[in-house]
């Protein structure tokens, strides 16, 4: 389930619920988890749509694992466009990837392209580093 809104900065905030049918493993026991502790929120800059930044906001579930023996007292849930701790969806980092990688665009075109989503100078400069001599020149 999803829902579109703008932010007012012109962009657009996507709100995502992922549906879940049943209780996630923990990461740790591989067990099933307890119970649901609480909802929490990721938030990462996404592939713009034109001009627009675009903004997804997962709205997520945080378990608790009750294993005695597990030293995981709590998890969220996974969710593919986001990597855990991410600030950048998973479509963004690959479509900046191929701008950089493929098409030879300077790190700093990219993220002055996508400045609009948060993102910086550094950000491509430290995910994709590019080597500037051939590997034989550095012996």
């Amino acid at each position: 389930m999803f829902e579109v809104e703008h932010d007012g900065d012109g962009g657009r905030v996507v709100h995502v619920v992922p549906e879940r049918s049943g209780r996630p493993l923990c990461p740790d026991c591989g067990l099933p988890a307890s119970g649901a502790k609480e909802w929490v929120t990721a938030r990462a800059a996404h592939v713009p749509i034109g001009l627009e930044p675009v903004t997804l906001v997962v709205h997520k579930r945080r378990w608790r694992c009750g294993t005695p023996w597990c030293e995981r007292a709590s998890f969220t849930e996974q969710v593919p466009p986001i990597a855990c701790g991410a600030r950048i969806s998973e479509p963004l980092r690959e479509q900046m990837a191929v701008e950089i990688g493929d098409q030879l665009h300077p790190a700093g075109e990219v993220a002055a392209t996508h400045r609009g989503a948060g993102i910086s100078l550094m950000t491509p400069s430290r995910r994709w580093p590019i080597r500037c001599w051939p590997a034989r020149w550095s012996r």
